[in-house]
């Protein structure tokens, strides 16, 4: 049987894992001028990037324990999430102590994945948030915008969303 990633590139005509995109071949970045406490940190702009659905589910399907994909939807949370996801709705991010809390959390994890329902406004206002936190614990990860959000997930790779 093909993977949930084969049966879409098949379906949508989308690369290979040798043509796809990665998220280090991104060229849409968001950046975001640090806080004042984070001017000072080791990076001058703080940065996200966008990754495609196919990666992620790659991500998924190889079982990496080293990604954390961060569902900041809200009330349109229910019907359905990623395989994997953790839940921490955006009206939860404007509190600096629960980033903060969320930064320890995931301080083992490589790459750090948000998404919203389109990953328009709450993912990526979400990322920078985290990405700012990040930088005043001087700490260093890949974080990542789900391009296209749970929409585009969820009709892409409905093998890989959990009611």
């Amino acid at each position: 049987p093909r993977s949930p990633t084969e049966r879409h590139a098949t379906r949508r005509g989308a690369r290979g894992p040798a043509g796809a995109r990665g998220a280090s071949s991104m060229a849409e970045e968001a950046s975001v001028d640090p806080p004042a406490e984070a001017a000072a940190g080791p990076a001058s702009m703080l940065r996200y990037e966008f990754v495609e659905a196919e990666e992620v589910a790659q991500f998924i399907e190889s079982g990496r324990e080293d990604v954390q994909i961060v569902d900041v939807r809200d009330d349109d949370h229910e019907g359905g999430h990623i395989v994997g996801s953790m839940h921490v709705p955006s009206e939860e991010w404007n509190e600096e102590e629960r980033i903060d809390a969320l930064v320890e959390e995931l301080a083992p994890k490589r790459t750090v994945v948000f998404h919203c329902m389109q990953s328009q406004v709450r993912g990526p206002r979400c990322a920078m948030r985290y990405v700012a936190r990040l930088s005043c614990a001087d700490r260093e990860q890949q974080v990542l915008v789900l391009r296209g959000g749970f929409t585009n997930w969820q009709s892409a790779y409905p093998l890989l969303v959990e009611r």
